[in-house]
């Protein structure tokens, strides 16, 4: 029986749109039997630092207890769970405050304000997430509160949309996508979905575009075709 120890430090590392920041981690290991067990005792990416000991195992694939990792603004992210190969994974993620904008820029390359909150769980191949970010911004225009549901599952993933703006009201979309490994010819199942929406909240958000507009809008549009 050995264990090892190692201490790690990089004078800088790029993560998901963070930009290089020092990191350091200090880890200890030993074999139980065919598993090899890890404690993370230290892990800091600024302005991450690991709030307790991790426990890490690897046999056939690699188990985390609850890898929880917190800013000095109270920004919260907790990994646990198994991931391994095909049907074996079992990830789960789950954030809490989380600045929005590493988040905008990794998925949609775009910038961005706002706080994040949610969860998802990766199970085999099928992917279940729940995120909310409030006090959303781009460009200097609040859009309000977004919230979304994403479903995997068999090559295609269900969408449930909701963006609640502070004064123009809510906007919905719902349906599925193909996943983007796809081929060109699957379908889109769209509907965008609105019950009283206020153009003149509208209009902030598209000023070049609208201009001294009332009422209210009531829409609701199928968007298919294929995927490319």
């Amino acid at each position: 029986r050995r264990t090892g120890r190692l201490t790690i430090t990089a004078a800088g590392v790029a993560i998901a749109g963070i930009p290089s920041t020092p990191l350091r981690a200090h880890l200890t290991w030993s074999p139980d039997g065919q598993t090899l067990v890890a404690r993370a005792d230290e892990l800091s990416v600024r302005p991450w630092h690991l709030t307790a000991p991790a426990t890490l195992r690897w046999h056939d694939g690699l188990t985390i207890d609850h890898l929880t990792l917190q800013d000095d603004h109270g920004a919260g992210l907790d990994v646990s769970g198994r991931l391994g190969g095909g049907a074996s994974t079992d990830l789960s993620l789950r954030l809490s405050r989380l600045p929005a904008a590493p988040i905008c820029r990794t998925v949609w390359s775009i910038d961005c304000a706002g706080r994040a909150d949610g969860s998802a769980r990766l199970l085999g191949h099928a992917i279940d997430a729940d995120l909310q970010v409030h006090d959303l911004a781009v460009a200097d225009l609040t859009y309000g509160t977004l919230a979304v549901q994403a479903h995997s599952r068999s090559g295609r993933v269900a969408l449930d949309a909701t963006l609640q703006h502070p004064t123009a009201g809510t906007l919905a979309l719902r349906g599925s996508v193909p996943q983007p490994d796809a081929p060109d010819s699957a379908p889109l199942d769209l509907r965008l979905i609105t019950g009283h929406l206020d153009p003149a909240g509208l209009a902030a958000l598209l000023p070049a575009h609208l201009r001294h507009v009332r009422g209210t809008v009531a829409a609701d549009l199928a968007i298919g075709g294929s995927w490319r």
